[in-house]
């Protein structure tokens, strides 16, 4: 036996074996073999691990195969932003964002894809026991048009002459409220024209008022309210949630048979391909036509001529 044997059975048998295909036309099943071994890119047998675990949607509380990125759950890391990752340990989805947490109520990947959201510590509840202001990243998320803030002022040394500042500012009774203090609620944005005569008062809540919250809630709920204000239909505008449009990056990627992710080495979006990652599509694969063709043959029989 060669002494090349003993010390490297493998390399020898394949450096034969390869001398062999070429001599003998027999072998052609076993060339496409060692062809398929040798030839294609590793990379091509060990399809990408973050492609396989980022694709398709998957399930969290009792919405089950509906959530994609920028959201993930432990199992899936590298497969959303950081900063949303969803509590799933509960009947909803939450997820938490400075400190307070957002009950998912549907996502919609069609056409322009959106997510509604809703403040879980308000949810059947207008006076949590801890309320607080919160305020959301719109780098990856953005507030689509239809929405405005409903901003709630909480224990307010001051009360208002009824009927004086029109139908934008009402009383929220609370309940924890003591010696003349009160709360209230104002179904405009601050900034809004219509409260220019009332910003001066607006201000000074903010050191009047133990404590005021700012809340996205859907434009057309506020009109409703404001139409027929209680507290029943305050209750439901909070319940209705508010809309953010997700980027289309992640629906070009899918399209392109590729898996949505985000890369902690350049912090942005990243689209897990069967070749590499790559920034956006998988339409690019930058696999060479050999290795193209291997991909495409492994369900194709060998031939079997002898």
């Amino acid at each position: 036996m060669p002494s090349s044997l003993l010390s490297s059975p493998f390399s020898y048998l394949t450096s034969n074996t390869m001398i062999n295909l070429f001599l003998s036309p027999s072998k052609s099943m076993l060339s496409r073999i060692i062809w398929m071994l040798f030839v294609i890119p590793s990379c091509v047998f060990a399809v990408d691990e973050l492609h396989q675990r980022c694709s398709g949607p998957f399930s969290c509380g009792n919405k089950e195969e509906l959530l994609f990125y920028p959201f993930w759950r432990s199992g899936r890391e590298n497969c959303g932003h950081p900063d949303f990752k969803l509590d799933c340990s509960g009947e909803f989805p939450e997820l938490d964002m400075s400190s307070v947490k957002y009950r998912i109520l549907s996502m919609s990947y069609e056409d322009s894809p959106v997510i509604r959201l809703a403040r879980s510590d308000y949810i059947g509840n207008l006076c949590p026991p801890d309320p607080r202001n919160a305020s959301l990243s719109e780098s990856i998320l953005q507030l689509v048009r239809d929405t405005d803030l409903l901003t709630l002022y909480y224990d307010c040394n001051y009360l208002l002459p009824p009927g004086s500042v029109g139908s934008y500012i009402r009383v929220l009774g609370c309940g924890y409220e003591r010696g003349g203090r009160t709360s209230y609620y104002v179904t405009r944005n601050l900034s809004s024209y219509l409260l220019k005569g009332i910003s001066d008062l607006l201000y000074n809540f903010t050191t009047l008022c133990s404590r005021n919250v700012s809340i996205p809630v859907s434009r057309q709920a506020l009109d409703e309210l404001e139409e027929s204000i209680s507290q029943d239909n305050l209750e439901k505008a909070l319940d209705r949630g508010f809309e953010l449009g997700v980027n289309n990056d992640c629906s070009q990627c899918i399209e392109s048979r590729g898996a949505c992710g985000y890369s902690q080495n350049s912090r942005s979006f990243i689209c897990y391909c069967v070749d590499k990652p790559h920034s956006r599509t998988c339409r690019d694969t930058g696999l060479s036509t050999a290795a193209k063709a291997g991909v495409y043959s492994f369900l194709v029989p060998f031939d079997q001529t002898p």
